[in-house]
């Protein structure tokens, strides 16, 4: 549906809204309901511009139309609040005193008069002939005739480039028929494609049948009631929808905002997020540059931004001159410092003093470096003060406090004492007590030292008694041994000569010598056998010797 059905319903909706709303007819006349709906400043960057997808169109103009507008009469508000604001203090300043540039060529060049891009528009889209492809080229060509040239615009007495700029088609750059316009903002290009359909926004026939032959919305008092004065919808139609868009911007700026007493309110997104304490600094720098806060500041920074009242000025800086006595006596005082003071930077106006900014800042540091200094004096004596009646405070509870310490202390000192007295006999009776145990282990020691002496004596003769009676031991056995042999011998002469009879008698013999050898445990070598000459019964003596120089042991048997 063309967008001039949906602005017939919305307008039809505010004036019946405005009827309900007035009660009289003199009430209609002073009494309306205006609503101004702001998309804001919106565009598409150059570098993700596609040509027949993502473009800036014939509805992105008139967009940003309606901000360069809005722009220029916000500025204006600030010019003449400015202005009216210095008259007020008696200085006589235009908006030809200001460096900054305003945007009155650029809103000239694309709305006021019949040379302008939406007289253009509307010029091209009078003949018919322009269809299509064709007549958003024609169009092209026409704005590029009228305002490629100059290249730059003269603006109070300096040059600034012109806010039209041809877009050459490169691959590098944008492939497609477009211009750019230089904005407040932002450069913005805009592709022609569609722009003549567009701004002529024809109503087709079906769709012109279609709602006029509604029965529930037809009537006197029905929303849609302009269709029944609807005509032809092939006729040709007196105006285009950029003559009616320029024609309301028109009327709302200069016919109801110039008349009106204007307050702005700027809502800036701190982030994208929606979420809170999230900060995005390009983000909010991107909306106070298109909302136009920047030039805000930029007019008030080439005037007088700081603009206190005499009493306030006076206050405020008296720190640096304390023996003054009113404003003007500190002015002066300022004055004769230098020219950065002078008269040009430094204004009594009928209730304020007008103070430009570079100024202002200097009076300020200065004014923050002698506040410093007075804050360190004034520090100083609020400290000593607080401590001085801390330390009288501090005495007072010392005074009162004494007696029970100096109690508590002698309590303290008297009970130690005599935990240290008790301490020292407690450790004169322990080392007695030590010494008494050493005394009686030392005793104890001796004693056992003498015994051991003693038994180690007694031992020693033991021992010494023993050797001798070992050695009289040896002699005599060794004497007993060799008689004993020399016996034998003569018993084995005689008993040699009856071995043939007794050999029964000797092997059993044998045998018991053997017995006993094993018995002995010891090497055993039997002298010699004693035989009977007869065959009695005999009784044998043996006698064992030890041999101790080859550790034999000698049996020798005597019947």
């Amino acid at each position: 549906m063309p967008v001039r059905c949906t602005t017939t319903f919305f307008s039809e909706i505010v004036r019946q809204f405005s009827d309900n709303l007035s009660k009289t007819a003199n009430e209609r006349a002073d009494t309306f309901l205006g609503v101004l709906d702001i998309f804001g400043f919106e565009f598409i960057e150059s570098k993700k511009l596609v040509p027949g997808k993502s473009t800036n169109s014939f509805e992105q103009f008139c967009i940003n139309l309606c901000n360069e507008k809005l722009q220029n009469q916000f500025v204006r508000c600030v010019f003449d609040n400015e202005i009216a604001q210095y008259t007020d203090e008696g200085l006589n300043l235009t908006r030809d005193d200001f460096s900054f540039t305003p945007n009155d060529k650029t809103v000239h060049l694309l709305q006021d008069g019949r040379n302008s891009v939406l007289a253009s528009l509307d010029e091209v889209c009078k003949l018919q002939s322009n269809v299509g492809p064709k007549g958003d080229t024609k169009f092209l060509e026409t704005l590029i005739r009228k305002f490629k040239d100059p290249p730059e615009w003269t603006v109070k007495g300096k040059k600034v480039p012109n806010a039209f700029e041809q877009v050459k088609r490169n691959r590098r750059g944008y492939d497609g028929e477009a211009f750019a316009i230089r904005h407040y903002a932002e450069r913005v290009i805009y592709d022609v494609t569609d722009w003549l359909d567009k701004n002529r926004d024809k109503l087709t026939g079906d769709q012109y049948a279609c709602i006029s032959s509604a029965e529930s919305l037809k009537g006197e008092r029905s929303l849609f009631g302009f269709f029944m004065e609807e005509r032809d919808p092939d006729k040709k139609s007196s105006s285009s929808l950029g003559y009616v868009f320029r024609t309301s911007l028109r009327s709302l700026v200069d016919e109801t905002l110039d008349n009106c007493h204007c307050n702005f309110v700027r809502c800036i997104k701190p982030n994208t997020l929606k979420e809170p304490r999230v900060w995005h600094a390009h983000l909010v720098l991107n909306q106070l540059q298109y909302t136009g806060m920047l030039d805000t500041l930029q007019i008030r920074k080439e005037g007088y931004p700081s603009r206190p009242t005499h009493k306030v000025f006076y206050e405020h800086y008296k720190p640096l001159f304390p023996d003054t006595v009113d404003h003007t006596d500190m002015v002066q005082r300022l004055r004769a410092r230098g020219p950065q003071f002078s008269e040009k930077e430094l204004i009594i106006g009928r209730t304020k003093v007008l103070i430009r900014d570079d100024t202002a800042r200097a009076l300020e540091a200065e004014r923050t470096v002698m506040m410093t200094q007075w804050a360190l004096v004034l520090q100083s004596v609020y400290r000593g003060c607080t401590y001085a009646k801390e330390y009288k405070t501090m005495c007072q509870a010392y005074r009162s406090a004494q007696p029970a310490v100096r109690q508590l202390i002698s309590g303290t000192i008297l009970s130690r004492a005599r935990e240290e007295r008790e301490l020292l006999e407690e450790k004169l009776l322990m080392d007695q007590y030590l010494n008494e145990k050493a005394i009686e282990e030392g005793l104890e020691e001796e004693e056992r030292q003498k015994r051991w002496l003693e038994e180690e004596y007694a031992w020693a003769i033991s021992d010494a008694t023993a050797v001798e009676r070992f050695a009289n031991d040896k002699a005599l056995n060794r004497k007993d041994a060799k008689a004993a042999y020399n016996k034998g011998k003569e018993l084995f002469a005689s008993v040699s000569r009856s071995m043939a009879r007794l050999e029964t008698v000797g092997d059993d013999f044998d045998r018991n010598v053997q017995e006993e050898a094993m018995l002995s445990k010891g090497t055993v070598k039997p002298v010699s056998h004693s035989v009977l000459s007869r065959p009695y019964k005999y009784t044998f003596k043996v006698s064992k010797l030890h041999d101790k120089r080859n550790g034999s042991l000698f049996v020798v048997r005597e019947c």
